[in-house]
């Protein structure tokens, strides 16, 4: 029995889970999909947008894109969002690559650090005024909230 218990890239995201499954290793965690799924910032707001939930404005671009026609890139992101926006890489962890951008040179170079990181990248807009406040889920057949926990910047 396996126990992935390292975090981030190839860990989170499906890669190792599927490299179990093809050595039919047993393991703890979530399955490959799920896992990628996770780690996959739009396609998790695609999720809970089908199932209802409110979802923040986003707009994806992917990074081939954004190397072939920046300004038509551009365009999209602000006809469609107003600054301040926060750009992600849009598939690895939630901290690394992420800035906040206040003007479209800023936009556009944050967008270039994203893009070290991943081949999508998640451009939102931000929410102001508001607190950050994590709490997990624990267990499976009988779930409890966590700790809640306030992140200092």
């Amino acid at each position: 029995m396996a126990f992935p218990l390292f975090h981030g890239s190839f860990g989170e995201d499906g890669c190792i889970q599927g490299l179990f499954e093809i050595y039919q290793i047993p393991y703890i965690g979530f399955d490959v999909g799920s896992s990628a799924a996770g780690m996959d910032k739009a396609l998790s707001k695609a999720i809970f947008q089908a199932l209802n939930l409110p979802v923040g404005k986003f707009v994806e671009i992917k990074r081939i894109d954004w190397l072939q026609n920046f300004k038509h890139c551009l365009k999209e992101i602000k006809d469609s969002l107003k600054f301040p926006l926060f750009v992600k890489p849009g598939t690895i962890g939630s901290s690394i690559g992420v800035n906040k951008a206040k003007n479209e040179d800023e936009l556009s170079f944050y967008i270039e650090v994203a893009a070290v990181y991943s081949n999508k990248i998640l451009v939102e807009e931000a929410f102001e005024g508001v607190i950050e406040v994590n709490c997990s889920a624990l267990g499976y057949e009988e779930v409890q909230a966590s700790v809640c926990e306030m992140p200092v910047a």
